[in-house]
């Protein structure tokens, strides 16, 4: 029976030593903090953040083709990051931009209401003046237009700040 289980087991060791190569492991890559790259089957010390791959070991890539396929597959993330970071720029540079459209809004409205403000008084007597009712609706009308352009800077105000 020792016998039996001896040559079990050595049985049992040779072909798990043969078929190692070909069971699938993780691959996990991450950036230190002095950026060095590093390519490992451990995780990275302090739960550093980094990409975990899984694979299949292939015995018939050489470590040279298993070198250049991460170097391709490091490229890509470079890439990926070099864009993530324009497109971040591009954001904020819109952010800018919008925030000084909305202050050129703001300034646009004001004039609009300081100077209907500053005729809303003519509009008043000329509307007690009218001397028909097409030429009240139209005083009327200038009149709701000023108040309409005070309500507009308030709310934009408001909105935005100032």
């Amino acid at each position: 029976m020792k016998l039996f289980a001896f040559k079990f087991n050595i049985t049992f060791l040779i072909v798990f030593i043969v078929s190692a190569p070909a069971l699938p492991g993780t691959l996990n890559i991450w950036v230190d903090e002095n950026g060095v790259t590093h390519f490992s089957n451990q995780p990275p010390p302090d739960n550093t953040e980094h990409e975990k791959i899984k694979y299949k070991k292939n015995t018939s890539r050489s470590n040279s083709d298993n070198f250049e396929y991460l170097r391709k597959r490091e490229a890509k993330r470079n890439a990926n990051i070099r864009r993530l970071e324009f497109e971040r720029k591009d954001r904020e540079a819109k952010r800018v931009r919008e925030k000084r459209d909305q202050k050129s809004e703001i300034d646009r409205a004001k004039e609009e209401y300081e100077y209907l403000e500053s005729r809303k008084e003519t509009y008043r007597e000329n509307y007690h003046d009218a001397y028909s009712r097409s030429s009240e609706r139209y005083w009327r009308d200038k009149m709701k237009e000023a108040d309409e352009a005070r309500s507009k800077y308030f709310k934009l105000k408001n909105k935005y700040g100032d």
